[in-house]
């Protein structure tokens, strides 16, 4: 327009910004934002300017090519009426249209009349070549250029959604989504549909922008088929048009390492051999760091992780594989043989009693540590006990022979003089075959 618009609402920035990006992508509008002399030829044409700039295109490649081109605006221009539950290939029903279907609506019918009467009727006549009315439409919407995920029928649209392509059967690798319905839901929920495309395949992109079409190297967790795949993507645009799997190298083993380390570290996945054992060393490592900060205990961080991870992951590319790693060796190695040593001596994990028995040590974080084991295996110790040089009391956790607590103590003596004449006789009813000194 000659003049700028005062606008009584004025558009969106991102709408403005959006339709000026368009428009300059079509080459329709020069270095001020002015239409210039192809955006004048667009405006002959009663559609929208991508449609617009189709037809125009399509008028070069000789009138056949321009019939079917506005049989296909046509069908596009009136797509809300097409069912959103069904995915409908614009080329097929363009076809429909010029053998004159009783499938086509009759407002779709006149809109292809009015956008034929548009035609230059001294343009040359031509034959276009195989391919070349879908290269227009590409053109025109390259933007909307979506590829399927995996072998099934969603695909990754440009805008970072995911749709469903509702066909039958043969879903092309990519598609021109031409309309895209949200179905229903909200959030995680919601359902988005294809209703009207174009299928295209990996090698028309390829051919139809060389310079934009590169093979980029890339080592990734699959999570179907749970393992690190190391393959080459085709990329356009960010778009990933095809993959190729590729054999894993040396150089590839750290990258994979450091992906199922990350995966681990992070909680996204658990190790099976993330037992008590594990826990409770890693605990012993927290109260060593406390009570003896100047040894240099790691804190167990994320970057403390990815390292234990990536030790233990190394060379192994499958779950599997990686479960049937001992980690808590890994830990244990992680902390060193002198910490480990230290560790070992400053908070056992175990303790040998005066029946010959081992009682295990639990420990906790806030509070005192346990020594369980039962009661027979108790007999003859008294006293309190505590470690790191008294810092740390223990509570002794006298276990029934069902291996239940009968009774926590900080201190034995007291425990064998009042409290375990009434153990004993409780315990004499429900166990008479043991032995109750």
């Amino acid at each position: 327009m000659p003049e700028a618009v005062d606008w009584l609402t004025p558009p969106q920035p991102v709408a403005w910004d959006n339709a000026r990006k368009s428009l300059e992508l079509l080459q329709a509008v020069d270095a001020s934002g002015r239409a210039n002399s192809r955006g004048r030829a667009l405006l002959a044409y009663p559609a929208p300017p991508k449609v617009a700039a189709v037809l125009e295109e399509a008028r070069g490649l000789g009138p056949e090519a321009f019939e079917r081109a506005c049989a296909m605006a046509a069908i596009f221009e009136n797509s809300d009426e097409l069912r959103p539950d069904r995915a409908s290939d614009l080329s097929a029903l363009a076809t429909e249209l010029l053998v004159g279907s009783k499938e086509i609506s009759r407002e779709t019918t006149e809109v292809f009349r009015q956008l034929k009467r548009a035609a230059d009727p001294d343009a040359a006549p031509g034959s276009a070549p195989a391919g070349a009315l879908s290269r227009v439409w590409l053109d025109a919407f390259s933007d909307r250029l979506g590829a399927r995920s995996g072998d099934g029928n969603f695909y990754q649209l440009p805008d970072g959604r995911g749709a469903l392509l509702p066909v039958d059967k043969n879903p092309p690798p990519l598609l021109v989504a031409l309309d895209v319905r949200e179905r229903a839901g909200g959030g995680q929920a919601r359902q988005v549909n294809v209703a009207l495309f174009l299928p295209f395949t990996p090698e028309e992109i390829q051919g139809a922008y060389p310079k934009e079409c590169s093979w980029a190297k890339t080592s990734e967790f699959d999570e179907r088929k749970q393992r690190v795949v190391n393959e080459e993507r085709l990329m356009f645009r960010g778009l990933v048009l095809a993959r190729r799997e590729t054999a894993a190298k040396k150089e590839d083993r750290k990258v994979s390492a450091d992906l199922w380390a990350e995966k681990f570290a992070s909680g996204e996945l658990s190790h099976p051999g993330h037992d008590d054992k594990v826990k409770q060393l890693i605990v012993r490592a927290g109260l060593a760091r406390k009570y003896y900060p100047d040894m240099g205990f790691p804190e167990f961080v994320m970057d403390d992780w990815l390292l234990i991870y990536g030790e233990l992951c190394a060379g192994r590319n499958t779950l599997k594989d990686i479960e049937r790693v001992n980690l808590l060796s890994h830990v244990s190695n992680y902390l060193g043989p002198a910490l480990a040593s230290f560790l070992d001596r400053a908070l056992p994990a175990t303790k040998k009693l005066p029946s010959g028995k081992i009682g295990r040590f639990t420990y906790h974080e806030t509070q005192p540590a346990e020594l369980n084991a039962r009661l027979g295996d108790f007999i003859k110790m008294t006293g309190t006990l505590s470690l790191c040089e008294g810092r740390l009391p223990v509570i002794f956790d006298i276990l029934a022979p069902n291996y239940r607590t009968v009774q926590k103590t900080k201190d034995l003596s007291s425990f064998w003089t009042n409290t375990y004449p009434t153990v004993k006789k409780d315990l004499q009813r429900r166990y008479p075959r043991h032995p109750w000194p």
